[in-house]
């Protein structure tokens, strides 16, 4: 079996060693995203597979969508899309080849922000399955209510007014 990373630079062959990921020259994978931070997260092998880890970045790690809690590792697997930033990884899990293996001996390899760079985010065409493969669009979440249309709550213990108050009523206490 053979563990790679698909994105803007190619694939990149996942070794015993741990991968690092970020923006710094420092980093085994360098992504010149301007979203990416310096050390943004690291992959590294654990049992028969790998995890990954937000090392602290800016602006997150997202796994399927799913934002990673700082520090904490989560297990891929085949298939999961990886987002820093607005660059996007493919974890995959295959069959040994041959040629164009580049593997993850700490060497350093660079991708360019600006080969998938695009101008909505929920469209970024490159999903790293070849070179530009269209990948699933992507909706916005819908927006949050707002808190003019969220029902009354019950303010215990307010001696200013037995009745309920509305959520705007509560945040403009919570700010004096």
């Amino acid at each position: 079996m053979e563990i790679t990373l698909h994105g803007p630079f190619g694939r990149k062959v996942l070794g015993p060693a741990p991968l690092t990921i970020g923006k710094a020259q420092d980093n085994q994978l360098v992504l010149t995203d301007p979203k990416v931070s310096a050390h943004h997260a690291e992959i590294r092998p654990a049992g028969q597979g790998y995890i990954i880890t937000d090392s602290g970045s800016t602006n997150g790690t997202f796994v399927n969508g799913q934002w990673l809690t700082r520090g904490v590792p989560r297990m891929l697997n085949q298939g999961d899309t990886i987002r820093m930033g607005d660059t996007t990884l493919t974890y995959v899990v295959g069959p040994m080849q041959q040629s164009g293996n580049i593997p993850s001996d700490g060497s350093t390899q660079r991708a360019d922000y600006a080969y998938q760079q695009v101008d909505n985010p929920y469209q970024n065409p490159y999903t790293g399955y070849g070179w530009g493969a269209p990948q699933q669009q992507m909706t916005p979440a819908a927006p949050p209510p707002s808190i003019a249309s969220t029902p009354p709550v019950d303010f215990p213990g307010d001696s200013s007014s037995k009745s309920s108050c509305s959520r705007t009523k509560i945040e403009r206490r919570r700010r004096i």
